[in-house]
């Protein structure tokens, strides 16, 4: 959900990570997450969690944002 307006200083999302199946040779990418995007302000706050199949590989990780600082991987399963 999309939420317009200011002045936000907090988010609250929920959601089940499900475990990865690949096919054989398979590549996708699946990315729930939770964040604050400032439109105009070149800024955002996010945290998620990825499900991705690399050429039918399997992983899974959790990670947050602090743009324009890089993404950081929390943990991952392979």
């Amino acid at each position: 959900m999309d939420v317009t307006g200011s002045g936000a200083t907090h988010v609250i999302g929920t959601w089940t990570q499900p475990a990865p199946t690949c096919a054989a040779g398979e590549n996708s990418w699946s990315s729930p997450w939770v964040g604050i995007d400032g439109d105009t302000s070149g800024t955002v706050e996010q945290i998620g969690t990825d499900t991705d199949c690399s050429n039918g590989s399997a992983s899974y990780y959790a990670w947050y944002e602090m743009y324009p600082k890089s993404l950081v991987t929390i943990f991952r399963f392979q």
